[in-house]
């Protein structure tokens, strides 16, 4: 490993520098009634949502499994709509911003990188809050240095995490805990009228962009976890300089690259398929969506390299990709 036929890369610390099988398209009937919005370039992550929405409502662009590899598609259109429903709810338990000249409101984000998580993230963009991503594989002690560390006043949590969340509260007894949104509550017909999603018109763009869109944090191998802090126009910025391929990713969405790799295809345009979070990470389970799908470009955690690399199907996989590129750890020999 890696063939020779394939380049392979890595994600640079410029990542956060300031910081063909057919398969099923979702079941729900859309039509394209998004408003009308300003088509100047975005200041911001919901800016660039909204802007896809208007210029491609029905086009595909996320895919992700109901089941196993059964993937759904869910376009532009979709994912604006569903964000909008979700921001409805979270804005009556996390109140928005008045203005641009008020801090932001930091809200931690813990679960598995499935639908209804990334949901969430687009969420609360819409609203204008700081999304503090965590990762699902550190202590009690490394949540509470980070939670309080930002100013999280709030954290959305999956059903997993209930119990890791109750040590949480012992440490932070003013953090307020919430469930992360399931699909019932947004995921069904959007109907013909007009649909205006944006939630921040009170709020002025040129002054939102410099605000602060995400927060990662450090491994914490060498002490308690680091925040790592990106602007609504530096992750812009990241996103405008993508490779303008067909993607499929295995990387966690609370990693740096993983989040960077969605919206690259988002500001791209070209579809990209996330792995199955509640599906062991296998050889046959990657080659499955592989030999599916048109994919150009792979992003990946080493480990799903050498499970491909230790099998001819997976070198051949491999080979037909244009890019293959990792994070997280070191590519394996």
């Amino acid at each position: 490993m890696p063939p020779s036929a394939i380049e392979v890369l890595s994600p640079t610390h410029s990542e956060w520098s300031t910081f063909e099988e057919p398969h099923k398209t979702s079941q729900i009937t859309i039509k394209s009634t998004v408003s009308r919005i300003e088509t100047r370039h975005a200041f911001t992550i919901d800016g660039l949502l909204r802007q896809r929405a208007l210029e491609a409502f029905e086009s595909p662009i996320i895919s992700y499994p109901t089941s196993g590899t059964d993937y759904v598609d869910y376009t532009f259109g979709q994912l604006d709509v569903y964000a909008h429903r979700v921001a409805e709810k979270y804005r009556k338990i996390i109140p928005q911003r008045l203005s641009s000249s008020e801090p932001e409101t930091v809200v931690g984000l813990l679960g598995p990188s499935d639908f209804d998580y990334f949901i969430s993230i687009l969420a609360l963009a819409k609203l204008g809050h700081t999304v503090l991503f965590l990762s699902t594989r550190i202590s009690a002690a490394a949540y509470t240095s980070l939670l309080l560390s930002t100013g999280a006043k709030h954290l959305l949590i999956a059903p997993a995490f209930q119990d890791i969340a109750v040590k949480i509260k012992e440490s932070c007894d003013q953090l307020k805990i919430h469930d992360i949104t399931s699909s019932d509550s947004y995921e069904f017909l959007i109907r013909d009228g007009p649909i205006d999603t944006n939630l921040c018109k009170h709020l002025q763009p040129e002054i939102e962009s410099k605000k602060i869109s995400w927060i990662i944090h450090s491994s914490g191998s060498t002490g308690l976890p680091k925040p790592i802090y990106q602007t609504h126009s530096a992750a812009l910025k990241n996103y405008a300089n993508n490779l303008n391929m067909r993607g499929f990713i295995t990387l966690p969405l609370y990693h740096a690259h993983g989040v960077s790799s969605v919206f690259r295809a988002i500001h791209a345009k070209k579809q990209i398929y996330i792995y199955n979070a509640k599906l062991p990470l296998t050889s046959q389970n990657l080659l499955d969506t592989m030999h599916k799908f048109n994919i150009e470009i792979f992003y990946g955690v080493p480990y799903a390299l050498k499970l491909l690399g230790d099998s001819p199907d997976g070198i051949k996989a491999l080979a037909k990709l244009d890019i293959v590129m990792f994070g997280g750890s070191a590519c394996p020999e």
